[in-house]
């Protein structure tokens, strides 16, 4: 079975992170600037609000160069959204919700390599 990336909100705030699942991202480097990715597309799942999607989505954009294709919902519906989906993932990633949840559903997430795992 095929499992898409799990990334805090943490990880994308930090806009300048290259993030596992992006399709067909290059690296670039400008004159004057530094090394940035550019180019892709991931989905991403949030039950976030619009104004911190509308914050922090489109800095991640600019400064990775990768387009986000996103579907809000509430974290309930979007959760069952990626059970019916586990054999055929179509996010690369869950943005948000209670971390309780995220621990019940840990057969839906390939293993965290990006951040330490927390503990309980």
């Amino acid at each position: 079975m095929t499992r898409r990336g799990f990334v805090s909100g943490a990880c994308v705030a930090a806009a300048g992170l290259g993030l596992a699942g992006c399709d067909s991202g290059t690296t670039k480097k400008e004159e004057g600037e530094g090394t940035k990715q550019v180019g892709g597309s991931m989905t991403m799942y949030t039950p976030n609000s619009e104004t911190l999607v509308n914050t922090v989505i489109p800095a991640f954009e600019e400064a990775t160069g990768i387009k986000v294709d996103l579907i809000q919902a509430g974290t309930g519906e979007l959760f069952k959204k990626l059970q019916s989906e586990a054999s055929k993932p179509i996010a690369d990633v869950v943005w948000g919700g209670a971390y309780n949840i995220y621990l019940s559903n840990e057969d839906l997430f390939e293993k965290n390599t990006l951040l330490p795992r927390m503990t309980t």
